[in-house]
C-alpha cells in the first residue's frame, strides 16, 4: 500500500543509502531549499511594500487591492506557470511580438529564461502566486475592526512625531503584522519546499528540484526506486518540520 511504501525508507537501510548515493539528490536539496527559502522571502518582503503603500492610506486603496486579489488567487498555480513559459521563453510571446523589427531575431534565441539551472523562472512564479495569499491573509487580519481602530490611532499618533505614512507603517504595522503571519509564511514555505506541479512546467530540470525526483522515484516500478523516492518525501517532510519549529 502507500502507506507502507511510504514508511518503509524509515526501516530500510538501503533506501537512504541508495538517496544518499545519488549524484542528483544533494543538488536537488539544494535547488529545494534556495528556491524555498527565496522565493518566499521575497514575497514576503514585496507584501510587505504593497501594505505599506495602501495600509494607513485610504480605504479605496484598500478595497481596490482587496478586489485585485481575487483573481490572482483564482488562477490555478500550473496555469500561471503555463502562462508564464509562453510569455518568457526564448519562443514565446514577448520574443514573438518584439521580432524581428525590435529585435532583429528570425529564430529564438539561445536564452535559459525558462528551465533555468538555478531555479529562477520557478522562484519568480511563486513570488507572483504566493504575494497575493500573503496580502489576503495580512488584509484578513488588518480589516478586523479592533485592528484597524487600534491600528489608526498608532499611526496618527506617530504621524504627530514627525514620521510619513510609509515611515510610520514599517515603524509600528509591520512589527505588529509579522508574527501573525506565521501560519501563512509556514504555509508558503512549504509548498515552495515540495512543489511539484510548476517545478515541472518552468524547471529547472537538470537536475530538478528534491520534490520532482521524489515524485518521479515514487512512479517508478522498480522497488529500490520507489523507496528511494519514499526517502525524499521524508526528507522534505522533515525539512518543512525544521522550518516550522524555527517559526
Amino acid at each position: 500500500t502507500g502507506v507502507q511504501t511510504c514508511a518503509l525508507p524509515i526501516f530500510n537501510a538501503p533506501a537512504w543509502s541508495g538517496l544518499l548515493q545519488d549524484p542528483q539528490t544533494l543538488r536537488a536539496l539544494g535547488l529545494s531549499v534556495w528556491t524555498g527559502l527565496l522565493s518566499t522571502a521575497l514575497a514576503v518582503l514585496l507584501a510587505a511594500w504593497v501594505l505599506s503603500t495602501t495600509v494607513g492610506r485610504s480605504a479605496t486603496q484598500t478595497h481596490r487591492l482587496t478586489r485585485w486579489l481575487a483573481p490572482m488567487l483564482a488562477v490555478p498555480h500550473a496555469a500561471f506557470a503555463i502562462g508564464l513559459v509562453a510569455l518568457l521563453a526564448p519562443s514565446g510571446w514577448i520574443v514573438r511580438g518584439l521580432s524581428p523589427w525590435a529585435t532583429g531575431l528570425d529564430v529564438p534565441p539561445p536564452w535559459t529564461t525558462t528551465q533555468d539551472p538555478w531555479g529562477l523562472g520557478l522562484m519568480a512564479v511563486l513570488v507572483c502566486k504566493e504575494v497575493p495569499f500573503l496580502l489576503w491573509a495580512a488584509l484578513a487580519y488588518l480589516q478586523r475592526p479592533d485592528v484597524a481602530r487600534r491600528l489608526q490611532q498608532e499611526m496618527r499618533l506617530v504621524h504627530t512625531l514627525g514620521y510619513s505614512a510609509h515611515a510610520a507603517w514599517w515603524r509600528v504595522g509591520w512589527p505588529q503584522l509579522l508574527p501573525r503571519l506565521t501560519a501563512p509564511l509556514l504555509a508558503v514555505l512549504a509548498y515552495g519546499l515540495t512543489v511539484v506541479d510548476m517545478a515541472l512546467v518552468i524547471g529547472p530540470a537538470a537536475p530538478p528540484t528534491l520534490a520532482v525526483l521524489a515524485w518521479q522515484w515514487l512512479l517508478d516500478a522498480d522497488p529500490a526506486l520507489n523507496a528511494r523516492g519514499a526517502g525524499a518525501a521524508w526528507t522534505l517532510a522533515a525539512l518543512v518540520g525544521l522550518f516550522a519549529l524555527a517559526l
